[in-house]
């Protein structure tokens, strides 16, 4: 005979099947993060570091669900959790950065794009497949091309390359001129937006006393960039900005397309994350 906890086991294992990696839930939800009341840090922890509570509670825009597809829709009686991210708002230029996989620590969804929502992946929060009951499913990813580019951004958040202190005081420059020109209405702003990604490239490694260094500035593989004018122009200037030293002895740029590399120069690269470069180290 069945009895009402196997019925609703049964119900959310239902609604668990329905949903995918990168859906999303919008509206009026809270996201709950644990602090040290001696030691808060947001305003958030320290208005409720005063009445000595040790979880906060903050009103979000809605979720992203980052757990793998193949672990929501298992069982709940297996799989008890699942994890989401917070959805955040972003200016237009700033939402064009993350779509352009430039600011690491979000990711675009498409889905809720005309919202100017994205995925913010440093907040996390893990709950009961239950909550799933009550949701409505809004498609982040529309297509299997998103929910692979929202897979890899999460894998690249957790995987991301940690540059040498040296290359980040070296490469800040070229980062805040890059940064500053990409919504502006000129031939370098028409550059930067047709790039998907930059990559930095170095020979012979990175802990070597003399390093070459390569910027692969990869085009968006739908992008026509014939119109947008002469690009050793741009590179001129930004060659000025990363003028070679006694251990980054050359530095050059490669404009290309994903596929125009060959995959050892994928893999030998790492992804330039701006807003980590503009922020880890303080400028001197």
């Amino acid at each position: 005979m069945s009895t009402p906890d196997a019925d609703r086991l049964r119900a959310i294992d239902a609604v668990s099947k329905e949903w995918r990696q990168g859906d999303c839930v919008l509206g009026e939800l809270w996201f709950a993060f644990g602090f040290k009341p001696s030691a808060p840090i947001t305003e958030e922890a320290r208005a409720a570091a005063e009445g000595e509570a040790e979880v906060v509670e903050e009103r979000v825009r809605g979720f992203v669900v980052a757990t793998q597809t193949c672990d929501l829709v298992r069982s709940c009686r297996e799989r008890h959790f699942l994890e989401v991210c917070t959805l955040v708002e972003m200016e237009a230029a700033a939402l064009e950065e993350v779509r352009l996989g430039r600011r690491l620590r979000y990711a675009y969804l498409p889905g809720v794009a005309s919202q100017r929502l994205v995925a913010d992946l440093d907040r996390v929060m893990t709950l009961e497949k239950g909550v799933l009951l009550d949701w409505q499913r809004t498609r982040g990813c529309p297509r299997p091309t998103d929910a692979q580019a929202f897979a890899r951004a999460l894998a690249r958040k957790h995987s991301r390359f940690a540059f040498p202190d040296d290359f980040v005081s070296f490469v800040r420059p070229l980062a805040k001129r890059i940064q500053e020109k990409h919504k502006r209405q000129s031939s370098e702003g028409a550059w930067l937006r047709a790039m998907r990604e930059i990559r930095v490239r170095v020979a012979p490694r990175w802990d070597a006393p003399e390093v070459s260094i390569t910027f692969l500035l990869l085009l968006d593989v739908e992008d026509e960039v014939s119109a947008l004018g002469d690009i050793e122009l741009l590179l001129k200037d930004w060659r000025g900005l990363v003028p070679a030293t006694p251990r980054f002895i050359s530095v050059g740029f490669l404009l290309t397309r994903l596929e125009g590399m060959t995959a050892m120069e994928y893999i030998e690269s790492e992804a330039l994350d701006l807003e980590h470069l503009s922020s880890a180290q303080p400028e001197r």
